[in-house]
């Protein structure tokens, strides 16, 4: 059994990461930098603690006797680029530097995103040796993540996971995918159809602890070091468009889909930025902004999940279309629709 911290513990992944840990027996302890939130987990045994981590030393008194670090906090919808900054790059810059002032630093494994790798060259997936090129403000300011971990891998075992689209139970993004189909359309940023990766959450959180268990650590020296070494990329074989995981919700709704609607460049960046400003205006993030819109544009998100299965014995049990069937019936349950 290992004491293990979680932050973004009330997030949706780490909400999963929670449930999981419990019950394959770890003592949970779950960061809040918020009051009201002390029973969230109830009736399941965890511990709380109060911590900021964009606070210096903030965690100082959290980390002694911590076996495990799982870092899943972040920012993913925010007004302003400088929100990406503080959310993701800051607030783990932080974390890593509080990590390596203890006696007996805890193992860390810090949630990433494909978005920090970029997208596909020529369609094929990326492996970790590919050269990170991110594309977007998210993309970069969790790079930027990775790289303050790198800098304290002399001193604390780190592994990074790099996750794709995410979806499953408590999922607040993908629920629009299933509001927006529930009408019989779809709509698409740019002209072609790229092939995008996806994971069931349940999938990834057990890659998480596999990660944990018997990840690689980053190197500490990059210099030696062979490319992608302490990364793993978690993602179904199955590479699936907007439009085909847009067909299989509408199937998991029992509806049909009567248009999907391909919106040219100029006018998904012209109405990204009107939208934008209505954000900001209203002070409520929303997705349709031009940072994902970038995001939209590039081409195909595509990894390849072959090192965490040589390595970690990763597989997927959830593929698309039953992950999304069984989300619908969730959403239905939990009157998310």
């Amino acid at each position: 059994m290992a004491r293990v911290l979680v932050t973004g513990a009330t997030g949706f992944i780490g909400r999963n990461l929670v449930e999981r840990l419990v019950k394959g027996g770890d003592q949970v302890v779950c960061l809040l930098h918020r009051r009201g939130a002390e029973n969230f987990f109830a009736p399941l045994q965890v511990e709380y603690v109060r911590g900021d981590l964009l606070t210096p030393g903030s965690l100082d008194p959290v980390l002694p006797g911590v076996d495990i670090v799982y870092h899943l906090a972040g920012a993913t919808l925010v007004l302003s680029a400088k929100e990406f900054a503080r959310g993701n790059t800051e607030a783990t810059r932080l974390l890593a530097e509080a990590c390596a002032r203890q006696e007996r630093p805890p193992r860390v494994v810090f949630v990433s995103s494909l978005a920090a790798a970029g997208v596909a060259p020529a369609d094929r997936p990326l492996t970790e040796e590919s050269p990170a090129a991110p594309v977007s403000e998210y993309g970069r300011s969790k790079l930027a993540a990775e790289q303050h971990l790198r800098a304290v891998a002399d001193r604390v075992p780190i592994t990074i996971v790099r996750p794709p689209i995410v979806f499953g139970p408590w999922d607040p993004l993908t629920v629009i995918l299933f509001k927006i189909v529930r009408l019989g359309i779809n709509f698409n940023a740019g002209l072609k159809d790229y092939r995008l990766a996806w994971i069931h959450v349940a999938d990834l959180v057990e890659g998480l602890v596999k990660a944990a268990r018997n990840g690689e650590h980053l190197p500490p020296d990059t210099r030696t070091a062979p490319p992608g070494r302490g990364i793993y990329f978690m993602a179904m074989d199955e590479m699936r468009s907007l439009r085909e995981a847009s067909e299989l919700t509408a199937r998991a709704l029992k509806r049909k889909m009567l248009a999907f609607i391909y919106f040219p460049a100029f006018l998904c960046r012209f109405l990204a930025k009107v939208n934008d400003r209505i954000a900001q205006r209203i002070s409520r993030p929303s997705l349709m902004v031009p940072d994902k819109i970038a995001e939209g544009l590039a081409g195909s998100w595509m990894c390849s999940s072959d090192k965490a299965k040589r390595e970690l014995g990763f597989s997927c049990h959830f593929q698309l279309e039953a992950g999304l069937r069984m989300l619908a019936q969730w959403y239905r349950k939990h009157g998310w629709m």
